[in-house]
Parts: C-alpha cells; sequence; structure tokens
C-alpha cells in the first residue's frame, strides 16, 4: 500500500472512531475513492433554502483528497453551504487555517465573494 493510500486509511480510521464516540452528531457516511463523506447532525446554521435564509440542522460534509495527498493539504467542503465567515458561499469549500491556506494558493485566502450573495436573487 502507497503512503498515500495509507494515509486515506487512516484518515477514514479516526472520521469513523469521532463518528463512533459521537453518534448523535457525527456519521461517517461513505467513503469514495478520494473523498470522504460525513454528516453533521444537531449543527444548526443558516442556509438558502428556496431563497430565504432558514437555519439547518444537519450539514453534510466532503472532505477531499488531492491527488499529490500528503503532501497537501485535505480539502472540506459543506454540501450546502452555510452563512459563516469561513464558507465560500457558492462552493461551500471551509477554510480551515487561512495562514496553511495561504502558504498553499496564490493570493491566499478564499477568492472575493464581493456580488456574490448566499441568497442570489432571481
Amino acid at each position: 500500500m502507497d503512503l498515500r493510500s495509507q494515509r486515506m486509511e487512516n484518515e477514514w480510521a479516526i472520521f469513523c472512531q469521532m463518528a463512533d464516540a459521537n453518534p448523535e452528531c457525527i456519521i461517517a457516511k461513505e467513503r469514495l475513492r478520494d473523498e470522504f463523506l460525513l454528516v453533521l447532525e444537531g449543527t444548526t446554521a443558516p442556509v438558502c433554502q428556496d431563497h430565504e435564509i432558514v437555519l439547518a440542522p444537519e450539514h453534510e460534509l466532503r472532505f477531499s483528497f488531492a491527488r499529490f495527498f500528503p503532501s497537501v493539504p485535505i480539502e472540506a467542503y459543506l454540501t450546502r453551504a452555510v452563512f459563516h465567515p469561513n464558507v465560500h458561499p457558492t462552493s461551500g469549500f471551509v477554510l480551515v487555517e487561512p495562514l496553511l491556506q495561504s502558504r498553499h494558493h496564490s493570493g491566499g485566502g478564499l477568492p472575493s465573494a464581493e456580488g456574490s450573495h448566499l441568497c442570489p436573487v432571481q
């Protein structure tokens, strides 16, 4: 087993242990080739639904492993973006550590969300 595969095995094992230790709020939903899906329950946050801001009690997280993982960090996305300064309003990308992120992407941080809205007007 190569380093990437072994590290992904370890990450999945950790996610499953977290889910087992916190069954009321974390569900290890699915392991795909280059991604893991988790569900967080009871973590109410504002989201856009039918062009309205509502509180959603459950959120699906997608952890993506780049081809060169572990040399590059894991990326986390909310499949439905929440209204939060560390979550991109359209992609759901979660900026976990701004200092680390700025070293790996030119320009640093999230792309400008200026002019975009959580609930776009039709």
